[in-house]
């Protein structure tokens, strides 16, 4: 596709809004293909988040997967200060659609297929270096089948916004519904590919239970709280146990003892989907899928070893020690005594091939949820019910100066100063806030005429509000440290 404009297309519907902007259903007047127009308002944004959204959707339309929306072009239209994406349309809505209107559980064979699906565009963006950072079932599209299969499942609506203002996403996440976030970015660490993970997990489990998600509760802090204890309900008795330790694997607190996604790629009920339903191998994950597999082969190998080893001693042992036995062993197995054997922080089924987790690290709720909320008066200790009530206490105030600062962006992008002004500005208002009059007259008359002088009492509540953002921000960090699982 050349680069487009608004105008090559005619839009149809409104088919959903989010924090950014409005996204459309549209046909390009060209051809009449139909195409998604989604739109970033980039009011209050700096020129250097514009620049990276603008790079990450480049990076994106470079993707070439059939399980990833494609990204096809995009542009700005500087009369609204809007960048506009052109992607992929899905006819038929999101994973959640599937979900909410199956009347029963998905069945286990349409379940692999779904997850096999999710992992292959998981695995085209974690290979193109790309972590998505939005895992969630409204974020997996759902488009026309190939080979007869009725659906297609793809993931869309990376992280492009995300680049917009880190400032105001920071806090989205936690004011909103953050059902799908990792222990490790509830304590405010690094996000990494072991984040996307686990939240593939919590789509897999919401999959598996009728649309509930693993972690669940009265509000957000107890929510945040939930998820870091790593506490949830086991999931329904009918699915295999290879499915259930699928998504346990994957909701492992410690980071690094999750799987990577070729690790999951590489598991016999995946590849065995994806020879069942013919499923095309993106170029880009064949290598990281063909690596995963000999580190399988590898790892089954050794294990077998070990229990030929374990077995040829156990009977060495019985038969020289079987009373009147005459038996003289006509070869000796020696064991290393400087390398004793570690125990394993995995489980091999053999039967089956899987590695997973040790059922022994699982923590699950028995009796602490209900069939929607946590149960909170019966469950929360008197330290962590304190906890939640202080960090209910800090969302609630940081969703106020979130409004208060985004009304504050709209005054400032109200006056039509050029971006790079704006920059410099907010940059000058952010670092200096003990100046004197006189020291910021000197400045801001050198870049804003005077009929735009009211804007400077913006640019200080812009570096206030920040500064109190960021204090807020500290003080649920130092309470979800003092959280313990």
């Amino acid at each position: 596709m050349s680069h487009s404009s608004l105008l090559d297309f005619e839009i149809m519907q409104q088919i959903g809004r989010g924090t950014f902007g409005v996204v459309y259903k549209c046909k390009r007047r060209k051809d009449g293909g139909i195409y998604v127009l989604k739109e970033l308002k980039l009011s209050g944004c700096t020129g250097d988040e514009v620049q990276t959204a603008i790079n990450e959707c480049n990076i994106l339309a470079a993707v070439d997967s059939d399980y990833v929306v494609r990204y096809y072009d995009s542009f700005i239209d500087n009369s609204t200060q809007t960048l506009w994406l052109v992607m992929e349309y899905a006819a038929h809505g999101t994973l959640r659609d599937i979900i909410i209107k199956s009347k029963d559980y998905i069945s286990e064979q349409d379940v692999w297929y779904y997850i096999t699906q999710m992992i292959l565009g998981i695995a085209s963006l974690h290979a193109s270096h790309i972590i998505h950072r939005d895992i969630k079932s409204l974020n997996v599209f759902v488009a026309d089948g190939s080979n007869g299969q009725k659906y297609a499942l793809k993931f869309g609506d990376m992280g492009v916004s995300k680049q917009l203002n880190s400032t105001i996403i920071m806090s989205q996440t936690l004011v909103g519904s953050p059902y799908y976030l990792s222990p490790e970015i509830c304590r405010s660490e690094k996000y990494n590919i072991k984040s996307d993970i686990w939240a593939l997990g919590v789509t897999f489990y919401e999959m598996l239970n009728k649309g509930k998600h693993p972690f669940l509760a009265q509000n957000q802090a107890a929510l945040l709280v939930n998820i870091i204890k790593g506490k949830y309900k086991p999931l329904p008795a009918q699915y295999s146990q290879q499915l259930i330790d699928l998504v346990r694997w994957c909701l492992q607190q410690d980071p690094s003892k999750r799987p990577d996604v070729f690790s999951l790629l590489a598991i016999p009920p995946v590849q065995q989907t994806i020879k069942q339903y013919n499923l095309k191998l993106p170029p880009a994950v064949e290598q990281g899928a063909k690596e995963a597999m000999q580190r399988l082969s590898r790892i089954k190998s050794s294990e077998i070893s070990r229990s030929r080893l374990a077995s040829e001693r156990s009977t060495i042992s019985t038969q020289s020690s079987t009373k009147g036995s005459s038996y003289i062993p006509q070869r000796q197995i020696p064991i290393p005594q400087s390398q004793p054997i570690v125990q394993k922080q995995h489980e091999l089924q053999i039967d089956s091939d899987i590695i997973m987790v040790d059922r022994n690290d699982i923590h699950e709720y028995k009796d602490d949820f209900d069939d929607e909320v946590e149960d909170n008066q019966s469950a929360a200790r008197p330290e962590t019910a304190a906890f939640q009530q202080k960090l209910q206490e800090l969302l609630m105030e940081d969703a106020k100066l979130l409004q208060k600062f985004e009304d504050t962006v709209r005054e400032i992008s109200s006056y039509q100063v050029q971006q790079m002004t704006k920059d410099n500005l907010i940059n000058f208002f952010v670092q200096n806030d003990n100046l004197d009059e006189k020291q910021i007259n000197d400045f801001v008359f050198k870049l804003i005429p005077l009929n735009k002088i009211g804007i400077v009492q913006y640019f200080k509540q812009y570096a206030k509000l920040l500064k109190q953002r960021q204090q807020v921000a500290i003080e649920i960090n130092k309470i979800m440290l003092m959280i313990k699982g």
